[in-house]
């Protein structure tokens, strides 16, 4: 018969088991702190990629810059665009005209530096150049159509590459001038950092609004009506304004935003720069940024 193991390989066997099971703990307690210390770090990494720091974003300088290499080369452009589709009917040679002055400012707003710290200006930057690529693309295949017969103005209208162009101008415009809220807000608190158009915005209510976000207001109206224009946001701001003052707007019953704007379209009492006309009645001590349009003679 063999012996009975003596006291001492017990004890030395206890000890053994119980340095596993201490061992065994401590490997399973690192591996749960290692991966909690991963989804830490995971989670930072969603958080900050989720919501970027944008401290030094949409300052002055921005918007100016942004004025002067993006939206005024897209302004001058609309400008000799629609003076340059005036006429109730266009010939091939208009539409190569057309097509040409599409690709020019397309080039020139490709040259502009892109707005990486400003999302709202770079979104801007590349709707315009949605737009110009597809007014161009409209008035070049208009150009082939219209070799042997001319075409009537309206009809190039409904085309859906000029309808989708005017769609993208209006958005970066309305882009634009919601970046300008961002930079209001820093600068007073009185300026929301966004604005978002109720369905029917009354009268009421829009006389209580920052001029900023009156033009805010007004380029999301312009947007959904995909009414494209000469006039700058804040020309019709300042039209808006003036028939409230004047009793213009209760005299034919217009109480909205919206119902204003539409008849100051059908009426065509829509000036460009007439906004600085009336600036020194309307808009004189109101917040806005140094962009050479709030200014011009």
């Amino acid at each position: 018969m063999k012996n009975s193991p003596s006291r001492f390989e017990l004890y030395f066997s206890l000890l053994f088991i119980l340095a596993l099971l201490i061992s065994a703990a401590a490997f399973l307690s690192g591996v749960h702190i290692g991966a909690n210390r991963t989804e830490e770090k995971y989670n930072q990494l969603k958080l900050s990629s989720l919501s970027p720091d944008f401290t030094d974003s949409y300052q002055q300088q921005d918007v100016v810059t942004f004025y002067h290499t993006v939206f005024l080369p897209y302004r001058e452009f609309k400008q000799e665009w629609l003076s340059g589709t005036d006429n109730q009917i266009l010939s091939a040679k208009d539409f190569k005209q057309l097509a040409k002055l599409a690709n020019d400012s397309y080039n020139e707003v490709l040259q502009a530096s892109v707005f990486d710290s400003s999302p709202l200006l770079q979104q801007s930057q590349n709707n315009t150049l949605k737009s110009l690529h597809l007014f161009g693309t409209a008035a070049s295949q208009a150009a082939e159509n219209s070799t042997d017969a001319k075409m009537t103005a309206v009809r190039f209208t409904q085309d859906p590459f000029y309808q989708n162009a005017v769609k993208y101008g209006l958005m970066a415009q309305k882009q634009y001038y919601a970046s300008m809220l961002k930079w209001g807000t820093k600068v007073s608190p009185s300026i929301p950092g966004q604005y978002s158009l109720p369905s029917i915005l009354k009268l009421d209510e829009w006389k209580k609004l920052p001029l900023m976000v009156k033009n805010e207001a007004v380029s999301a109206v312009l947007l959904n009506s995909s009414y494209f224009s000469a006039a700058d946001p804040q020309d019709i701001t300042a039209v808006v304004d003036y028939w409230l003052a004047s009793g213009k707007a209760k005299q034919y019953k217009l109480d909205s935003l919206q119902a204003t704007v539409k008849h100051l379209q059908k009426t065509d009492a829509i000036r460009p720069q007439i906004f600085c006309q009336l600036k020194e009645q309307y808009g004189q001590k109101e917040l806005l940024p140094q962009i050479p349009f709030f200014d011009e003679t």
